[in-house]
């Protein structure tokens, strides 16, 4: 008996180390990609935050982003990394960020924006439970994304899986893309994408394909959900060295000035 009992303490110690060596800790994942952000910041090395994803999407967020994701209980990882970095990035280091991004050569003026998609449903300007700093564009999936501008990628994640909860794409958004234009000092956010047809650091014209539409993201790939692009635009403001979330009656009007045209 004290033999088997002896085993079962020998089998159940090397089972738990194996476990330990051979999947990753997720208290471990978010101390390590914090770290890392921490120090290409602490380097000033501006240029390699388009190689990291997490430090890129902090750069984009907004601070009332922050203030709302705070209140979250359901916190991902995904989304710890994002927030412990967030107060790490100073006025000036993202003031020096936009400038590199706004550097790039072959940058060129946006003079018309163009849609994302060629079809969506009618938007409805009264829905309280719609987002407040965001629009969802219904349509077909597998349609064709645009870009609506033109201007550098910072982010494009096509990783997103359900059951791989340790992915730089984002758990919400999915496959996402994220593009600034150096015209505008805008940030566009596309997200629940089915495909990514672009990468960091590409060069994209408005109307170029940059994805496709499809269900990517916690509640996207929900049955009966999805169909829909997800579309976010972030005002930065030099003043204040932070980005700003444009309001869902702002990105409504807009988009209706576009498809007027």
């Amino acid at each position: 008996m004290l033999v088997f009992f002896w085993c079962a303490f020998l089998c159940g110690t090397l089972f738990s180390a194996l476990s330990e060596t051979t999947q990753p800790s997720e208290t471990k994942f978010v101390q390590n990609e914090i770290a890392r952000g921490s120090n290409l910041l602490a380097n000033n090395d501006i240029g390699k935050i388009l190689d990291d994803p997490y430090l890129a999407s902090a750069m984009y967020y907004s601070n009332s982003f922050f203030s709302n994701i705070r209140r979250r209980t359901n916190m991902r990882d995904q989304d710890k990394v994002i927030i412990d970095l967030a107060p790490l990035i100073t006025s000036t280091a993202r003031e020096r960020y936009i400038a590199e991004l706004r550097a790039f050569p072959e940058n060129a003026p946006t003079r018309n924006l163009v849609l994302p998609v060629d079809r969506y449903k009618k938007i409805s300007r009264n829905c309280r439970s719609c987002h407040p700093d965001a629009v969802d564009l219904f349509t077909e999936e597998g349609s064709t994304v645009r870009s609506m501008s033109s201007g550098i990628v910072v982010l494009a994640e096509g990783g997103w899986q359900p059951d791989q909860p340790l992915t730089a794409s984002s758990p919400r958004g999915g496959n996402e893309i994220i593009i600034f234009d150096p015209t505008t000092n805008r940030f566009y956010r596309y997200c629940h994408l089915g495909s990514i047809s672009v990468s960091v650091r590409n060069i994209v014209r408005p109307g170029q394909t940059i994805g496709t539409v499809g269900h990517t993201g916690i509640n996207a790939s929900l049955p009966k959900h999805g169909q829909h692009l997800h579309l976010e635009i972030n005002q930065y403001d030099r003043k204040t060295g932070t980005n700003r979330s444009i309001p869902r009656r702002e990105l409504v009007r807009e988009l209706g000035q576009i498809r007027k045209k």
